[in-house]
């Protein structure tokens, strides 16, 4: 049996009929839209008012999304705005670099031995001061490799460890960044050097690249915002993939 969710206003984006107070739902479609009449043209429907004190608006689409947003609240966040976590909350921004720091010898403090640290989100343009280096992730941990993945999604700092446990003939590898003395400064840019820090990682940084585990995390945060269509523009899935195709269906089909 079909709905009539009735409403303080529905805003129906229809030039011709801006404005609605009900609306008639079955079968997850809208069937009718309207004043109190429309109860007349669907008698058997029940009366849903959960929303009389509300004003419904179509779902928003998201023009250009990147689903991998979806790994915020899986590592220590670090990003400069608060962020609502797909696993409800919200995540604290950190307004300064020394902030970031403290935040993740925090996260030291509570990790197993030898497990990485993978920060995500951080966006060092709202800081006045250098972009950090090695020495500042030195002093989180000097045991464990400790990586801080710009929100841009070009960048990324590593600390001492890391630039360690790569080999040393893929130091020559173009994006590291070298100082005055020639030695790497713990910035990788762009992917043919990030890719080294990512093969370090192995499952500790497939996680944050599984749309299996992504996909769904952000169709969260996509749900909380309104947004109903999204339109990926970053990841790697071939449309001529049978298997990716039928993640994408399985994804939306069984989402909430």
């Amino acid at each position: 049996m079909g709905k009539i969710f009735n409403a303080k206003m529905i805003i129906t984006m229809d030039a011709k009929h801006p404005y609605a107070t009900h609306v008639a739902v079955e079968d997850e479609k809208i069937v009718g839209l309207g004043d109190e009449e429309i109860k007349s043209l669907f008698p058997g429907f029940e009366i849903d008012s959960q929303f009389a004190n509300y004003t419904i608006l179509p779902g928003f689409v998201e023009g250009h999304a990147h689903m991998i947003a979806g790994q915020d609240g899986l590592a220590p966040y670090v990003g400069y705005f608060d962020r609502p976590s797909p696993d409800g909350g919200m995540l604290k921004g950190l307004k300064s670099l020394d902030e970031v720091i403290n935040y993740l010898k925090e996260a030291d403090s509570k990790m197993p031995a030898g497990q990485p640290i993978v920060a995500t989100g951080f966006d060092p343009i709202y800081f006045d001061t250098p972009r950090p280096t090695k020495v500042d992730l030195d002093k989180v941990s000097t045991e464990r490799m400790v990586v801080l993945s710009h929100v841009s999604g070009h960048l990324l700092t590593v600390n001492t460890k890391v630039i360690e446990s790569i080999p040393s003939d893929k130091l020559s590898t173009q994006g590291i960044a070298k100082g005055t003395d020639g030695k790497p400064t713990g910035e990788l840019q762009e992917i043919q050097a990030m890719g080294l820090v990512f093969s370090l990682l192995g499952q500790d940084f497939l996680k944050f690249t599984d749309p299996k585990i992504l996909f769904p995390r952000y169709i969260k945060l996509a749900q909380m915002a309104g947004v109903t269509t999204i339109t990926e523009m970053g990841v790697d899935i071939q449309l001529d993939d049978p298997k990716a195709i039928d993640l994408l269906l399985e994804l939306t089909a069984n989402s909430p």
